[in-house]
């Protein structure tokens, strides 16, 4: 067990963060495309339209869409997803597409605005995969090492810090998901209070790390 968490859990932990910062990147470039990028026209060549969720019928729906367009004679695709609600699309129809005049096989469509949440979320739901692979890492540690008074401090503020980070990227990805944003269009202030109720349990582990790293820097 201890081979596994020294050596398994840190891989985890940084495929996750390589992977986050990767989305990170690649969200980023294609929105530099907005500004620096030339359009030309697309057309749909594949369309997969959503089927409502008898489980969930208030989830927002979604077209899957691969997109083929040309750049001097040679042709590129770029795919997209799009919300129901905001446009209707079909097999065929011209879309408008942004690409890098340096590199034509990266472009985005014009309509990629809908899709913003998605890269940015993502990167901060791999942020907390990481937060929970540490906090299983640190804790499978501490099992089995024989830790001191400073030991045992050390773990207390490495353990509060791991799960205040976790605390705070889920509230961000809450904040920034679709559901979260119906609930308050629905009811703001329940909403919120929802969000809140986990702010005592983060002040409640921010306090801990702090109290644990004082007594350690004192001792």
């Amino acid at each position: 067990m201890f081979w596994f968490a020294a050596l398994i859990y840190p891989g985890i932990i940084v495929l996750c963060l390589l992977l986050a910062l990767f989305a990170y990147i690649w969200y980023k470039k294609r929105m530099r495309l907005f500004e620096t990028g030339t359009e030309t026209s697309g057309i749909i060549t594949r369309l997969i339209e959503p089927k409502p969720n008898p489980k969930n019928p208030n989830a927002e729906l979604m077209y899957r869409m691969w997109i083929e367009y040309t750049v001097d004679g040679k042709t590129y695709k770029t795919y997209m997803h799009r919300k129901v609600s905001a446009a209707s699309y079909q097999e065929g129809q011209e879309v408008t597409v942004i690409y890098d005049p340096e590199k034509p096989s990266r472009a985005v469509p014009k309509d990629f605005d809908g899709a913003k949440d998605y890269w940015k979320v993502f990167p901060i739901v791999l942020l907390c995969f990481a937060g929970v692979f540490l906090l299983i890492m640190v804790y499978s540690l501490k099992d089995v090492l024989d830790l001191s008074f400073r030991g045992e401090k050390i773990y207390g503020v490495v353990f509060s810090f791991a799960v205040s980070a976790g605390i705070i990227a889920g509230m961000i990805a809450m904040v920034r998901s679709d559901y979260y944003r119906r609930e308050k269009e629905k009811d703001p202030k329940s909403a919120k209070a929802t969000l809140l109720m986990a702010v005592p349990i983060l002040g409640k582990f921010l306090f801990d790390a702090v109290f644990d790293l004082v007594f350690y820097i004192i001792l």
